[in-house]
């Protein structure tokens, strides 16, 4: 997969989960990523290929998660920083947590 999230300016402490996510900016735009360091103002992804654009507008999904929709704010590499247009309050940072940990302990009964 990309390179890990590099390390940017942040507001909150970030927790340190990582999870399976797709990213989407329109119909015919759309890619996988890994979602990783969330915070509540937004999150890190890696991504393929450096497709993704500072300013631009996108939308990440994380399995049966409500929709995040956010804003570029850096792009290094494959190495994308979200910055979320509402900030996610305890029970969504709680609910990643808990999808990520079932994502992880499900990668381990494979």
């Amino acid at each position: 997969m990309p390179e890990p999230c590099l390390k940017d300016q942040r507001r909150s402490e970030r927790l340190p989960i990582v999870l399976k996510a797709r990213w989407r900016m329109s119909s015919w735009q759309v890619g996988d990523a890994v979602l990783a360091n969330v915070s509540p103002e937004g999150c890190c992804i890696t991504v393929a290929r450096a497709t993704l654009k500072v300013g631009q507008q996108v939308v990440l999904r994380a399995g049966s998660m409500p929709r995040l929709p956010g804003r570029v704010r850096w792009v290094r590499d494959t190495s994308v920083g979200i910055e979320f247009d509402h900030a996610l309050d305890h029970a969504s940072l709680a609910g990643m947590i808990a999808w990520a940990d079932a994502e992880e302990a499900e990668a381990t009964d494979e």
